[in-house]
């Protein structure tokens, strides 16, 4: 990309027009104010194996240029992009090596951008942790909502289990209480409890019935003995 790049600027020319650079020194300048480097960037215009242009706004050191022209001279081929990883200040940095030809000028021409991996690949890991964290709390954060939210919905379900446990023929006033909602299972409790009141009653007029019944079998049982 850098290569087809500065191909595309020098056959531009320096005001884009029919003009074309003539020299290296000429496009380079040129590069430079085309390009905008990232923070983890640093860029090294090298003609004839020497620095020449440096971007002002980059914080450089003259040790790390140093390195750069070196790791240039031994690693730059004629026509083509080389990378090469090297290390800067304890950071492992990646070349692009990219040669820079001017035609009809025989200046040798090399642009290096040098590329802080190290720093990048800790912010991708920083941003994946944190991401890792964030995940890790929701998926928490969901699982507690979730259970409370679950008990909430299954008390009415538990006391209605009870209910239909305490039941019997001797016992039908046990009454299920009924949320204040209007779901199927506040419509099952009231049903529920509807069940009940019917049984409830049936219970107690088939006990009059029987009431009934033996007393007037008490009252014929006299009689006979009269």
């Amino acid at each position: 990309m850098q290569q087809a790049q500065s191909r595309t600027l020098a056959a531009a020319g320096p005001d884009k027009g029919n003009s074309t650079f003539t020299s290296v020194n000429e496009l380079f300048p040129a590069l430079i104010r085309s390009r905008v480097s990232s923070a983890h960037e640093s860029l090294v215009m090298i003609i004839n194996r020497q620095a020449a242009y440096v971007p002002k706004a980059q914080r450089t050191s003259n040790a790390q240029i140093q390195q750069i022209e070196n790791a240039a001279r031994r690693y730059s081929v004629p026509g083509e992009t080389v990378l090469r990883d090297i290390e800067l200040n304890g950071l492992t940095h990646r070349l692009a090596i990219v040669d820079v030809r001017v035609e009809g000028d025989q200046a040798d021409g090399v642009m290096v951008v040098a590329s802080d991996i190290t720093t990048q690949r800790a912010d991708i890991f920083d941003s994946l942790r944190t991401f890792s964290l964030v995940s890790l709390g929701t998926i928490l954060l969901a699982g507690i909502v979730g259970f409370v939210v679950t008990g909430r919905l299954l008390t009415p379900v538990k006391r209605l289990r009870e209910a239909t446990a305490a039941v019997t023929s001797d016992e039908l006033t046990q009454r299920v209480p009924v949320p204040d909602s209007d779901d199927d299972i506040s419509q099952l409790a009231a049903n529920f409890n509807h069940m009940l009141d019917r049984l409830e009653e049936g219970f107690s007029d088939q006990r009059r019935f029987l009431d009934v019944t033996q007393t007037r079998a008490l009252g014929l049982d006299e009689l006979d003995r009269m």
